[in-house]
């Protein structure tokens, strides 16, 4: 098992797969990400100054984690976002993948391919020992894009969350994935660092 001596330096990729390519967000992507359809904390950003404020705080104070804007190779359109967060819960060997994608691009294997890139890359490069992730259980897209990956449902918890739009407390399904799974799965990266 690995240890890290010291906090990984949080310095998010750009990297690239075979129809996206993923970097960084900016401060300049803040139009593009008011009209994303996004929330952040349980609000929604429909503003380019809600964008700002978000933007700002993922890049300037070193949120706990990497955030990438995911494009199309092809046209350069923002299409969605991965975030692989809290780390510092885990002593920086494990994380929680999240990924979001604008409903126009649902369906087409994007939000797959994205994590895909990112999972291989955070064992492989950042050599992270665990990845989760959380869905709700009606969910099902998301669901079987974790499936693809080799996720494993973990277990339920029960009630866990709030439901603000109908004040109902909903259940979490938590997934995760190990290293050495992964690994033995796949045998060559499957991303390029851009």
């Amino acid at each position: 098992m690995i240890f890290p001596d010291k906090k990984l330096v949080r310095k998010a990729p750009k990297l690239e797969s075979k129809r996206l390519f993923m970097r960084p967000f900016t401060l300049k992507d803040a139009r593009i990400c008011s009209r994303m359809n996004w929330e952040t904390r349980g609000k929604p950003i429909k503003t380019i100054e809600q964008a700002e404020k978000y933007l700002k705080r993922i890049i300037d104070k070193g949120e706990d984690g990497y955030y990438l804007g995911v494009f199309l190779r092809e046209t350069n359109e923002l299409i969605g976002n991965l975030e692989f967060c809290h780390l510092s819960w885990y002593r920086d060997l494990a994380g929680e993948l999240c990924y979001g994608f604008h409903e126009n691009y649902w369906g087409k294997g994007y939000a797959t391919e994205a994590s895909k890139c990112f999972v291989d890359y955070l064992f492989r490069k950042v050599k992270m020992h665990k990845i989760t992730a959380d869905t709700n259980p009606y969910n099902f897209a998301s669901q079987k894009v974790l499936y693809k990956l080799g996720f494993k449902l973990e277990g339920v918890a029960k009630e866990k969350n709030l439901d603000r739009k109908t004040n109902i407390w909903k259940d979490e399904y938590n997934w995760g994935l190990l290293r050495k799974d992964w690994l033995l799965k796949h045998k060559k990266p499957l991303f390029k660092i851009k």
